[in-house]
């Protein structure tokens, strides 16, 4: 919970600043926006790497390519955050034409990623429905 306060705190104050900076040079305020949602990232990453462990410690315990799943899974949703990072600081900079386009980009990243368990459900549907004919 202090985690969750200070980075409250930090992008409060980072917003205050970059208010300020806005007036004085927009290319500066881009920059310490850009900084400043980096230095979010990195205080909350420790919290995420607790429950990524969390996560992997279950999915060791239960049988097959489980962990493989897992792992996707996590990679998925590390890019869709990332991703999202990417395409706000595209739109804090005015940039909507490429966030459009970066958010495209994830989307079509995203699918592709999670075509191997796209395929694995449909592998998994089917035979229980062959099962299901045979019985």
């Amino acid at each position: 919970m202090d985690t969750f306060f200070v980075l409250l705190a930090f992008a409060l104050i980072g917003v205050i600043m970059l208010a300020v900076m806005k007036q004085e040079n927009r290319v500066y305020a881009i920059c310490l926006s850009i900084a400043l949602g980096a230095a979010i990232l990195l205080l909350a990453a420790p919290q995420l790497s607790s429950i990524v462990r969390q996560i992997k410690t279950m999915a060791d315990r239960l049988d097959g390519g489980t962990s493989e799943w897992i792992g996707l899974i996590i990679k998925i949703t590390v890019a869709a955050l990332l991703g999202e990072w990417g395409i706000g600081v595209c739109r804090d900079a005015g940039e909507n034409a490429v966030s459009v386009k970066l958010e495209i980009a994830v989307k079509a990243l995203l699918l592709v990623m999670s075509l191997p368990i796209v395929l694995e459900l449909l592998e998994l549907i089917f035979r229980v429905l062959e099962d299901i004919k045979i019985a």
